[in-house]
């Protein structure tokens, strides 16, 4: 795929910290709704060619997580044999106003919104995606529900909306600049040792707590990290779904509109 073309081969290490959150996935949703009614609202071609153009800038999504035989991981990008991410496009009979005048209540949504649950879990054949896109276009061009998730263990919240910010920038360049203008291209660091040479200097002490459970590996952990990944995120996601809640978090990010 040519915007490819300059992705590198590189192995990016996880740390035990991002080990911590092996079990969680960022599901996020955002609305945006046609006001003007315009026929071309939010095209699929333009959504999914400025997607792979975000991806070419954050190459650390188009790898695969490999074991290591401590329990952590690494992301391992291979340059013929990447990871593309799963993206998905539905349509539903629900009008955006009617999910606009429930206030966004989940009980308004389609059923097929999310494409993957809480819990990092592998497809069936045991890829982990690293980014999973949903656009369900709602009635009558009014609006449409994008879902897009990225596991936490390989990006933060600030990591995940630097992405989607940096996604939603060049897709509107790519709707109104000519042909002949060069789309920006952003730079991001994703090595994890490199953010140790910022840790000089006295900081500030942890609790007991917080640090037993950061340094002491107890009997269950022992045995997490001696199985395989795809069968321990299987049995985490597990035990998320059998104590599972629902939560509500808005974010009004009106700077990054598609």
């Amino acid at each position: 795929m040519e915007y490819f073309a300059d992705i590198k081969p590189d192995t990016i290490a996880l740390s035990a910290q991002d080990a911590l959150l092996l079990f969680a996935n960022h599901p996020l949703v955002h609305f945006y709704e046609n006001k003007d009614g315009n026929d071309d609202f939010m095209p699929t071609s333009a959504l999914k060619v400025s997607l792979y153009m975000a991806l070419r800038d954050f190459p650390l999504l188009l790898g695969y997580i490999q074991d290591e035989k401590d329990g952590t991981a690494s992301v391992v990008v291979d340059k013929d044999n990447l990871n593309l991410p799963d993206f998905q496009e539905t349509t539903s009979n629900v009008h955006f106003r009617t999910i606009k005048d429930a206030h966004y209540s989940w009980k308004t949504w389609p059923a097929w919104v999310a494409t993957v649950g809480p819990a990092t879990a592998p497809a069936e054949d045991g890829t982990i995606k690293l980014v999973n896109v949903n656009v369900v276009r709602l009635a009558e061009n009014s609006g449409v529900i994008m879902f897009c998730n990225i596991p936490h263990y390989i990006l933060d919240g600030v990591g995940f909306y630097e992405f989607l910010g940096h996604w939603a920038t060049l897709c509107r360049y790519k709707r109104q600049a000519s042909a002949d203008e060069m789309l920006p291209s952003g730079k991001f660091l994703f090595d994890r040792a490199r953010l140790a040479e910022c840790w000089q200097g006295p900081r500030q002490s942890l609790d007991s707590l917080t640090e037993t459970l950061l340094t002491k590996r107890s009997m269950v952990s022992r045995v997490l990290t001696l199985l395989p990944l795809t069968m321990r995120t299987r049995l985490v996601a597990l035990g998320v779904s059998l104590n599972y809640g629902n939560g509500y978090f808005f974010r009004h990010y009106k700077h990054y509109k598609m």
